[in-house]
């Protein structure tokens, strides 16, 4: 098992982990905190916000640079550069457009 398959293994974790938190917060947690009175209900997303808060930055970062290093290590194998970039790309777009709702909103 080479350094860019471990890299890739480690990048699809932590991507798999960020999707599966997205999940469980829009369709595993949003209807029951919909059923909850007022007070709790903001007490409860308050309490999520303060755990993701620090939670999904710790898992995006090494995902995001993860999917960096798998392109610079397996762009030496050459002929799959177009992969790569994609690959490297996507992370790091997600991240942007991240960062640009946290501004907008």
């Amino acid at each position: 098992m080479g350094a860019g398959e471990v890299l890739g293994f480690i990048n699809v974790f932590g991507a798999g982990l960020l999707a599966g938190e997205e999940f469980v917060i829009r369709y595993g947690v949003r209807g029951p905190l919909g059923r909850l009175d007022q007070e709790s209900h903001i007490r409860m997303r308050q309490g999520l916000i303060r755990t993701l808060r620090i939670l999904v930055p710790a898992i995006l970062l090494p995902t995001l640079l993860s999917a960096v290093a798998v392109a610079v290590v397996d762009g030496a194998d050459g002929g799959r550069e177009d992969l790569n970039s994609v690959r490297a790309g996507l992370p790091v777009a997600a991240f942007a457009l991240l960062l640009a709702g946290l501004v907008l909103s």
